[in-house]
């Protein structure tokens, strides 16, 4: 073996992937960029496990798993790993803004999305909780069994129902 080969070997990246070591695959950032804006934008996560990642990678690319990982890797390297939650589990939005792949507008808009999502859980507890009450209260009135109930109890528990909606 020749000293330049050698040395080749020796700057070269390996990586094992479960039955032999394998160098790793060059990745290019414009990859990675594409990778987090389909998980922010398309998948709508602001974190993802690993799994979740190489996932993301294979639906984006089309890739092998073996790709997906060194994809993974290269993500590292770029600094994915100072934004571990928990082992495996990464802050995909936090990364996105330190690396400048999605612009403060984005981010904003996101946030408001974020909340307005967040709004409209709110009114869909207060309607669900709504209907528990009124379910409960007609219930106690009137008896458990729909059977017993004359067209007029039918009609008020129907428009009860709907003023739980609004």
């Amino acid at each position: 073996m020749k000293i330049k080969e050698i040395v080749s070997l020796k700057e070269s990246r390996l990586m094992h992937d479960g039955s032999r070591v394998r160098f790793i695959e060059e990745i290019s950032e414009k990859e990675i960029v594409r990778l987090v804006r389909y998980a922010i934008f398309e998948r709508e996560v602001e974190t993802a496990t690993e799994e979740d990642l190489y996932r993301y990678c294979i639906e984006t690319t089309k890739c092998d798993l073996w790709h997906a990982k060194c994809v993974m890797q290269r993500m590292r390297d770029l600094g994915l790993g100072l934004l571990t939650i928990a082992f495996s589990h990464y802050k995909i939005i936090g990364f996105a803004v330190m690396r400048g792949y999605i612009t403060s507008e984005e981010l904003a808009a996101l946030a408001k999305k974020k909340m307005e999502r967040e709004e409209e859980l709110q009114e869909e507890a207060k309607r669900v909780e709504r209907k528990k009450k009124w379910d409960q209260s007609f219930l106690e009135k009137y008896g458990s069994d729909p059977k017993k109930w004359s067209e007029e109890m039918l009609d008020e528990y129907e428009k009860g129902l709907e003023e739980c909606q609004k």
